[in-house]
């Protein structure tokens, strides 16, 4: 069984939402997550993030997306590696 270290989850920053009213945290902002994880067939992604192109949810919760290519990239990875 392979083994893994911290410094093979890398954590990427895909989101900023701010919590609407009435949501418990309203006013507060958050960050949204995705992780990629180095394995020796590659690089694994596992995509938490909260999605694009629903205006909906991207209004109500004033969405401000980052981009993954450049969250990999910012890491030494290219979206090809995954």
């Amino acid at each position: 069984m392979p083994q893994f270290s911290l410094e093979d989850v890398i954590p990427l920053h895909l989101a900023t939402v701010t919590f609407p009213d009435p949501h418990p945290l309203s006013g507060q902002t958050g960050e949204v997550f995705a992780f990629a994880l180095r394995h020796e067939t590659g690089l694994l992604l596992y995509e938490t993030g909260i999605g694009r192109e629903n205006e909906r949810l991207d209004n109500y919760y004033q969405v401000v997306h980052r981009p993954i290519e450049a969250e990999l990239e910012a890491h030494g990875h290219h979206i090809d590696d995954v």
